[in-house]
C-alpha cells in the first residue's frame, strides 16, 4: 500500500493526501506537504523586466552593463581568495565563503551571481571541504539559491562536485553555530563569528521553515532543510540516490533512532530536536517510495525497517490528540517500507504494531468523529487515522498471519477488534449521508476500515468474531461496503487516463468481495 500510484483517494474527496506517481501501490497517499515544489515560495527571485523602449532603455542597458562589469569584476576577487578545499584551513578561503553567504540575501546579488559563472569554481570539490566553518558558508549559499530559484544545472553541479559528501559531515554536528563559531577549535575571529550571527539570521528569515520556526541552526539543521529544499525541487528525482547517498541515508535514520529514546524530540514546540526529526522524516518520506522499488530495498528492509518501526512505535505513544505532521510522516514511511514487502511486513506485526495500530485507530477515530459534532474537524487526526489503517492493510495483505495478533480469547469484549467492528458498524451505513466536506472525508477512512475488516475476515475466527459483533450477524454488510467502495472508484476510474486508472487496485477488492462472498 505505497503512498503513490493510485487515484482513489483524490476520487473520495481528499485530493490533499493525493498526488505523485510511482507505481505499484494498493492506494493513493501522495505526500504530506501540499507544496511539493519550490515554485511555491514567494521568495522565489524572478528577473526584473523593463517596459523601456529606444534610448530610456539603451541608458538602462548601459548601466546594466557597467553594473555586471562591476560584479564579474568583484566575483573574481572572490572566487580568486576561495579557491578549492585543502586539508589545511585557509582563512582566505572561509572569509570569502561567508562573505558571499552573507550577501545571498539580497535578491541584486543573487540575480547577478546566477548570470555569472562563479558557481562552478564556489562549488567546487564540495565533497573535500574540510573546515566546518567554509562548509557551513557553503551550505549557506546553497540554501538560499535553492529557496529562492529553480535550476537543474545548479542541481546537477552540486550533485557532481560531492554536495552529499558535505551534507553528511554537516550532519554530524547539533550544536548551534554560533555557539561553534566561539569553539576555540574552530578558531573563528570576532568579526567571523558576528558574520556568522547574520547568515544564520538570514537564513531563519526565509520563508521555508514551516510548520517549524526554529531560533538555533545547527550545521545538522541547515544541512537537513537544504536536503528538505533539494527535495522540493522538480529536478530532484534524477539526482536523489547521489544526494541520498548511503552515509547521507544512515545519518537520516540516526537522527530517527534517537527520536525513540528523546521525548524532546516529539515537543513541537519549537525545539531544535523536533524540528529535525521532522525534516529527516520528511526527506526519508519523499525518499522511501523510490528507494523501496530499487536496489536499495534489500538494505531499507533489513537495515531502515526496524528502526522506522521503532519509532513508529514511538509515536503511537504520543496522545491521539496529538497526531500531526511528524506521525503521518513515520506513517507514510511505514506504508512505503511494508509494500509488497512481506519480510518488512511481517517485522512490524512481530513488534505488536498491528494491534498498537488499531488501538490508535480506535481511539482517533472517536475524536474525529466528536471533533466534527461540535465544529471543530481535526484534519491532522483524520489524516494519521488514514495513514494508521493503510499501514494495518499493508501487514494484513503481505503477510496475511498479521491477523493472529488481533484475536483474543473468549469473545473478545474491549479489544480494538471488536472497537473496530463497531465503528463501522456504528457508522457504514450512513455514508450515504455525506453533505460536507469533513463528512467526505470521514467516509474515506470508512472505506479503507471496510477494507481492512474485509482482510482481516478472510479468517474464520475473525470473521466469526465479526458475526458476532455486528448486529446484522453477518458479513453481508461488509460485502455490500466494499461493492459500494469499489462502484464508485471504478466511476472515478473511468474518467481516468488509463495508464493511472487504478485498475489494479479495483481488481484486487473485487477479488476480497468475492471471496468473502464465497464464505457467507
Amino acid at each position: 500500500m505505497l503512498a503513490d500510484d493510485d487515484p482513489l483517494l483524490e476520487g473520495a474527496g481528499f485530493g490533499g493526501l493525493g498526488g505523485g506517481s510511482t507505481g505499484g501501490a494498493l492506494f493513493n497517499f501522495g505526500r504530506l506537504t501540499k507544496s511539493s515544489t519550490i515554485n511555491t515560495f514567494s521568495y522565489l527571485d524572478e528577473d526584473e523586466e523593463t517596459a523601456n523602449t529606444g534610448a530610456v532603455r539603451s541608458i538602462h542597458e548601459l548601466r546594466q552593463a557597467g553594473a555586471n562589469s562591476r560584479f564579474a569584476d568583484e566575483m573574481d576577487d572572490i572566487l580568486d581568495r576561495v579557491g578549492s578545499p585543502s586539508d589545511e584551513t585557509s582563512s582566505l578561503r572561509r572569509g570569502a565563503l561567508l562573505e558571499v553567504a552573507q550577501k545571498m540575501k539580497h535578491k541584486d546579488f543573487r540575480l547577478q551571481f546566477r548570470n555569472h559563472s562563479g558557481g562552478e569554481s564556489l562549488f567546487k570539490s564540495l565533497g573535500n571541504e574540510t573546515d566546518l566553518v567554509s562548509g557551513y558558508a557553503i551550505l549557506a549559499i546553497v540554501t538560499t539559491l535553492l529557496a529562492s530559484t529553480t535550476s537543474g544545472l545548479l542541481i546537477q553541479r552540486l550533485r557532481s562536485q560531492g554536495l552529499a559528501t558535505l551534507v553528511g559531515k554537516l550532519l554530524e554536528h547539533t550544536a548551534d553555530i554560533a555557539q561553534l563559531g566561539k569553539d576555540r577549535k574552530q578558531n573563528v575571529s570576532r568579526n567571523g563569528q558576528l558574520t556568522l550571527a547574520a547568515i544564520k539570521s538570514s537564513i531563519l528569515g526565509l520563508p521555508v521553515w514551516e510548520p517549524f520556526s526554529p531560533t538555533s541552526l545547527s550545521p545538522r539543521t541547515l544541512a537537513l532543510k537544504c536536503l528538505d529544499l533539494l527535495m522540493r525541487q522538480p529536478v530532484h528525482a534524477s539526482a536523489e540516490d547521489e544526494l541520498l547517498s548511503k552515509a547521507v541515508t544512515d545519518r537520516l535514520f540516526s537522527i530517527l533512532a534517537d527520536g525513540v529514546s528523546n521525548s524532546a524530540c516529539w515537543d513541537l514546540s519549537n525545539q531544535q530536536e523536533s524540528c529535525d526529526l521532522y525534516f529527516a522524516l520528511y526527506v526519508l518520506e519523499g525518499h522511501s517510495a523510490s528507494a523501496m522499488q530499487s536496489p536499495l530495498r534489500s538494505a531499507w528492509t533489513k537495515q531502515y525497517a526496524p528502526i522506522a518501526a521503532d519509532v513508529l512505535e514511538t509515536a503511537l505513544k504520543q496522545p491521539t490528540e496529538q497526531l500531526g505532521d511528524l506521525a503521518s510522516l513515520i506513517l507514510r514511511i511505514s506504508l512505503n517500507i511494508t509494500n509488497h514487502n512481506g519480510e518488512a511486513s511481517q517485522l512490524f506485526v512481530n513488534k505488536g504494531l498491528l494491534k498498537r495500530l488499531a488501538i490508535s485507530a480506535c481511539g482517533a477515530f472517536g475524536m474525529v468523529v466528536c471533533s466534527m459534532k461540535v465544529d471543530s474537524f481535526m484534519s491532522k487526526v483524520l489524516e494519521s487515522l488514514i495513514m494508521m489503517l493503510g499501514a494495518m492493510i499493508n501487514f494484513c495483505v503481505y503477510y496475511p498471519p498479521a491477523s493472529n495478533s488481533l484475536e483474543e480469547r473468549g469473545d473478545g469484549a474491549g479489544s480494538p477488534l471488536n472497537e473496530l467492528i463497531r465503528i463501522f458498524a456504528d457508522n457504514h451505513s450512513k455514508t450515504a449521508e455525506a453533505d460536507s466536506m469533513e463528512k467526505t472525508q470521514l467516509n474515506v477512512a470508512l472505506g479503507y476500515l471496510s477494507i481492512l475488516l474485509g482482510y482481516l475476515c478472510l479468517s474464520d475466527s475473525i470473521r466469526d468474531r465479526f458475526v458476532s459483533v455486528h448486529p446484522k450477524r453477518n458479513i453481508q454488510p461488509l460485502i455490500d461496503s466494499l461493492n459500494e467502495f469499489i462502484a464508485f472508484h471504478r466511476k472515478v476510474a473511468e474518467a481516468q487516463p488509463a495508464e493511472s486508472s487504478g485498475s489494479g487496485s479495483l481488481t484486487r477488492l473485487q477479488n476480497l468481495a468475492d471471496q468473502l462472498s464465497a464464505l457467507r
